[in-house]
């Protein structure tokens, strides 16, 4: 009778080892065909967001979009970073600095506005001129109120402010030359940053992606970033992959014009757009409509997110 229990209790563990084995079996299956699923989705994504970009076709574009700026004026052309920082006709460090703080004031605002805040903080320092020595004397309160009429004013008044006293300590009343410490100041972000390097100092590092940008660019199918997570700055990259890089300091002020102008936000005017025969967008509404959140994971790894709202 011992002998037969110990046979059952052979039986038993060998039984339960096949089990075990078959368990771990299939947990080390269902986990590698998960992770290579997870993997896949993100190539997808990946390869999706970069567009398919006939080289004929986006200069064909680039060059009809060039023919419809040349019809009207836009906003930008006047009010924009460009026109404000030339337009006190200052030289040099008092340039520069005029220019990032145009930069500094545009983003989520319109030009317009942005046009009256720069103006009000010129005021502000009369009859000095606009300088980090001059700025940096003046309260976080008076220029809240300089610039009431742009979006996030108390934000970036004291962002302004700390890059005033920044500009004034640490470089000599000028803005660094360097990309990477101009990133560090609060309130500089990818898109201020190349714009200001754009025009401060004639070198454009990379392409300023602002909303305009990023949206027609979608649309004309240029790159598929529109429900991804940070859309605009991987936009800024695809777009840096196949534009030459002689046209990236143009990409801003034309596209920018070219979205105020005729391809705005919520209402384009398509019936006067020479583009309609090859835009995505046009020929298809369904093209950049909102889509489910997709998570893609690769173990503890998060990978992307599609947003799901425009």
């Amino acid at each position: 009778m011992r002998l037969d229990y110990i046979v059952c209790l052979v039986q038993f563990v060998l039984s339960y080892s096949y089990i075990l084995e078959y368990q771990l079996y299939r947990m080390q299956y269902f986990r590698y065909h998960r992770d290579v699923k997870s993997v896949n989705l993100f190539r997808l994504f990946s390869d999706r967001a970069k567009g398919n970009v006939d080289r004929d076709l986006w200069m064909q574009q680039w060059s009809v979009i060039e023919n419809m700026r040349g019809y009207q004026t836009a906003a930008v052309d006047t009010m924009g970073a460009d026109a404000l920082s030339r337009s006190s006709n200052a030289k040099d460090a008092n340039f520069r600095f005029q220019t990032l703080i145009a930069c500094m004031l545009s983003p989520q605002t319109k030009d317009n506005q942005t046009s009256t805040a720069f103006d009000n903080l010129v005021a502000l320092v009369d009859p000095d001129p606009l300088l980090p020595s001059t700025l940096s004397l003046k309260s976080v309160e008076s220029i809240e109120q300089a610039i009431r009429m742009v979006s996030f004013r108390s934000i970036k008044a004291k962002n302004i402010l700390e890059a005033s006293k920044r500009c004034l300590s640490e470089y000599n009343d000028d803005i660094p030359n360097d990309i990477d410490e101009l990133l560090s100041f609060k309130g500089v972000g990818p898109k201020i940053a190349y714009l200001t390097f754009t025009i401060a100092f004639g070198n454009t590092i990379g392409i300023c992606v602002d909303t305009h940008v990023h949206r027609i660019s979608n649309r004309l199918g240029w790159v598929h970033t529109w429900h991804l997570s940070n859309g605009p700055e991987k936009t800024r990259k695809h777009l840096e992959s196949f534009l030459p890089k002689e046209r990236w300091e143009h990409v801003n002020g034309l596209i920018v014009g070219f979205g105020q102008t005729i391809c705005s936000a919520k209402a384009p005017k398509c019936s006067d757009c020479l583009l309609v025969k090859t835009c995505k967008y046009y020929n298809n509404k369904e093209y950049m409509r909102p889509k489910k959140n997709v998570r893609l994971q690769v173990g503890d790894n998060l990978l992307d997110t599609v947003d799901a709202s425009d």
